[in-house]
């Protein structure tokens, strides 16, 4: 299931790696100016320039086929394992070797720990860390509180949310206020302790929303 995203996204300049253009085998319906998207029945990707879904690549360029005999600077493709150079970065037979022995030194002093004094020291930590997650959960039970609150008139698109909880680090979920309760992404930000602010790009119809406030 897709993320709803209600308001824009700014990646201030970082980029969006490994992102895929969304699929589709039929042009997307309602449009919106400078929206995209990559046909998989032609194998175009498409634009809509607010009037017509215009072939990205039908201008400027083949479409984006190459052939590597026309490039003017080819990169080197090696056609035989001699070819191949072994880089310095690369992992070596030298490092496995270190790595196995290493592992191995572990397995003998663990074989040689006669009185038990390392696996009673494992147990420690163990014992340790678990009295510890023990204490944080009742903390956490203890400290944390709930405030829920359903939105949506139709007209308002930025809302004040009063939760009383006394805290700056509250964390806000929104979701639809019915079946499938999928969770949306509206701007969401902290007006002082006991207020939340969550706007939205256009307004939610009567109800759609219910913002849940935990801190």
């Amino acid at each position: 299931m897709s993320r709803n995203y209600l308001t824009n996204i700014d990646l201030n300049k970082n980029e969006l790696q490994n992102a895929v253009i969304q699929n589709l085998a039929i042009a997307p319906s309602n449009p919106k100016e400078g929206q995209i998207y990559y046909n998989t029945v032609d194998k175009t990707f498409y634009g809509w320039d607010g009037t017509e879904w215009e072939d990205l690549g039908a201008e400027g360029g083949t479409g984006g086929t190459y052939d590597y005999n026309e490039l003017i600077n080819k990169p080197f493709i090696p056609s035989k394992t001699s070819e191949l150079t072994n880089d310095s970065d690369f992992v070596t037979r030298t490092t496995t070797d270190s790595l196995s022995t290493e592992i191995q030194n572990i397995k003998v002093a663990l074989d040689e720990d006669s009185d038990g004094s390392i696996i009673d020291t494992i147990a420690d930590i163990k014992a340790e860390w678990q009295a510890a997650d023990s204490d944080l959960q009742t903390l956490v039970t203890q400290k944390t509180s709930k405030y829920t609150q359903v939105i949506g008139d139709g007209t308002i698109t930025d809302f004040t949310i009063t939760h009383n909880l006394n805290t700056l680090d509250a964390h806000v979920t929104v979701r639809e206020n019915s079946v499938p309760y999928q969770v949306v992404i509206p701007d969401v930000y902290t007006v002082d302790a006991n207020n939340i602010g969550v706007m939205f790009s256009v307004a939610p119809i009567a109800n759609q929303y219910k913002v849940i406030i935990i801190g």
